[in-house]
């Protein structure tokens, strides 16, 4: 009965680290979720330390995991977890009664639960929370070794928290991660076609303005051919972005080789930062690129927030949360190549001339597929790493 127990306890902690983990290694888009939440339990005046938050309860529902999965000071892990789970059945209760246009993010934007999936969820996790843990008087205590285990994951889940801070996501579960085609980039081929119809020696052809046909053809009518995408999961995505004027702008990220410089929360940069992006478009610009600064803010307050008068010359203006989907770095880079999205950096991270080279003279699709595969190998391969400390120390 105890080992079905520790059996229950450690699937308790198993969701609880992945949910964590998931959503520790995007902290900005945490910070998002949190803020959403806050706003729909009225406590907006909270959102300046969303992403404080976001971090904070991350981290602890992952140390909470570490904990359960370990066995160490189990009467204090069990009432920590019930105080989780309850919350969280909770809250996804109150999505499921007022249907707010929101997810519970539960695991981040790794994988999206309705409430009615978050509910069922959160019960079974009661059901196994029940099972693992009552009666608290008879929960036994782990070995020594266990408190070695927690210790070095506990060291481990912290060090990976500091290093997302400064870092994009090694997985980009966004609308616009690497791969995606952008709306512009199918604009000319993908939209609905107006045919014109004829008929000649009772045959019917179908003919376009560009190819119309002789004076032979008799006009029947119109037919308008749907050309859309056959798999919804690749239909393209919109990166809209305006000039100072209000005319949208969106085609410029779909022609050649395109260097975005995203910044969501420009009053956070410093001088410094704005020396770095504007020497880093002048870089990319003598390489071939089109480098274009996206930043958050209105067309009166470009002036002053943008030192630099070429990196000015560059500037559109979008708002933040599709700056912030587009590349989780404050000033962070993305490479976008006819159309298609190639690979992102955070801005502490921008790409010398030997990496923008790599990315000019390669096949864009073999760059992205390697990045990504790169990325999700790190950061599975420190998933398999903690899960060994914690099972077999």
């Amino acid at each position: 009965m105890n080992a079905f127990k520790r059996i229950c306890a450690t699937l308790i902690g198993l969701v609880f680290c992945a949910a964590g983990l998931l959503k520790l290694m995007d902290p900005v888009g945490t910070g998002l979720l949190v803020e959403t939440w806050l706003r729909f339990l009225h406590l907006g005046f909270l959102a300046g330390i969303a992403s404080f938050l976001g971090i904070a309860l991350s981290l602890a529902e992952t140390l909470v995991g570490a904990a359960l999965i370990t066995g160490i000071a189990r009467k204090a892990v069990a009432c920590l977890s019930a105080a989780f789970i309850g919350a969280f059945t909770l809250l996804t209760l109150l999505l499921l009664l007022f249907k707010p246009d929101m997810d519970c993010g539960c695991f981040g934007e790794a994988i999206p639960l309705t409430a009615a999936q978050s509910l069922v969820k959160n019960l079974v996790l009661c059901l196994l929370w029940a099972v693992a843990f009552l009666p608290l008087r008879r929960l036994g205590g782990p070995t020594r070794s266990r408190y070695v285990s927690f210790l070095l994951a506990s060291v481990s889940v912290c060090l990976f928290a500091v290093y997302a801070l400064f870092s994009i996501p090694p997985i980009d579960f966004t609308p616009l991660h690497p791969g995606t085609e952008l709306l512009g980039a199918y604009d000319d081929n993908f939209d609905d076609i107006v045919t014109y119809v004829y008929e000649k020696d009772g045959r019917q052809g179908s003919f376009t303005t560009d190819c119309p046909p002789d004076s032979s053809w008799t006009y029947v009518g119109t037919e308008t051919l749907n050309r859309g995408i056959a798999d919804p999961g690749d239909a393209p995505q919109v990166l809209s972005f305006c000039d100072v004027t209000g005319q949208y702008c969106d085609s410029l990220a779909t022609a050649g080789p395109v260097m975005l410089l995203s910044v969501y929360a420009p009053r956070r940069l410093k001088e410094k930062h704005w020396a770095q992006l504007a020497a880093y478009a002048t870089k990319a610009s003598e390489m071939g690129f089109t480098p274009l600064l996206l930043l958050s803010a209105s067309a009166d307050e470009l002036d002053g927030l943008v030192p630099d008068s070429a990196l000015r010359m560059r500037s559109y203006l979008s708002d933040r949360k599709t700056l912030m989907t587009l590349n989780r770095s404050n000033g962070g880079a993305s490479f976008v190549r006819d159309g298609q999205v190639v690979h992102k950096w955070a801005r502490r991270s921008l790409p010398d001339e030997k990496e923008l080279r790599r990315q000019m003279r390669r096949d864009p699709t073999e760059v992205m597929m390697i990045d990504k595969n790169e990325s999700r190998t790190r950061f599975l391969g420190f998933c398999f790493y903690l899960a060994a400390v914690m099972f077999l120390i």
